[in-house]
C-alpha cells in the first residue's frame, strides 16, 4: 500500500515538473484571467475543476499537480493561500466520498460490510451538505479568514 502511494506521489511530481516546463501554470492563469475579472468566479471555476478531478483522481496527486498551477491564479486575484487551502481540503473531501473512485467511501463500505452500490442512497444528503458548505465558504470568505481571529 505504501509503495503504491509513493509511486503516485513520484508520478505526480514528475507530471508537475512537466507542467512547469511546458508553462501550463502561465497558460492557466491567462485562460482564467481572460475569462473573468472577478475573483469569486475564478474560485468557482477552480472549485469545479477540483470537484470533477476529485471524483477520478487521488487527493495527494491532485494537490501535487494543481497547487503549483493554481498558486499564480490566486496571487493574480489576491486570494489568500490559506483560504484556498481550506477550500481545497473540503473540495477533495467531497471527491474522496464520491464515486467512481471515492477512496473514503470504499473504506467505509468495507468497514460496514455493505456493497458500494447500497451506500449511494445514503450518500446524497451528505454530499449535498458538503457542497453547500463549500459554496458558502466560497461566497463568504470571512467565515474562514476572520471568524477564527474573532473567536480566538
Amino acid at each position: 500500500m505504501t509503495g503504491v502511494i509513493l509511486l503516485v506521489i513520484a508520478s505526480a511530481s514528475v507530471f508537475g515538473w512537466i507542467l512547469a516546463a511546458e508553462q501550463v501554470p502561465q497558460i492557466a492563469v491567462s485562460g482564467i484571467t481572460q475569462t473573468t475579472d472577478n475573483a469569486t468566479v475564478a474560485l468557482f471555476m477552480m472549485m469545479l475543476i477540483l470537484l470533477i478531478l476529485g471524483t477520478f483522481m487521488e487527493s495527494i496527486a491532485i494537490i501535487l499537480i494543481l497547487a503549483p498551477v493554481f498558486l499564480p491564479i490566486l496571487s493574480h486575484y489576491g486570494i489568500d493561500p490559506v483560504y484556498f487551502g481550506i477550500l481545497l481540503t473540503i473540495n477533495l473531501a467531497v471527491g474522496a466520498n464520491t464515486p467512481p473512485l471515492g477512496i473514503d467511501l470504499m473504506a467505509a463500505c468495507r468497514v460496514g460490510k455493505i456493497p458500494l452500490s447500497d451506500s449511494f442512497v445514503y450518500l446524497a444528503p451528505f454530499l449535498g451538505v458538503m457542497v453547500g458548505v463549500l459554496l458558502l465558504l466560497v461566497l463568504f470568505p470571512t467565515l474562514i479568514t476572520d471568524l477564527p481571529a474573532v473567536l480566538f
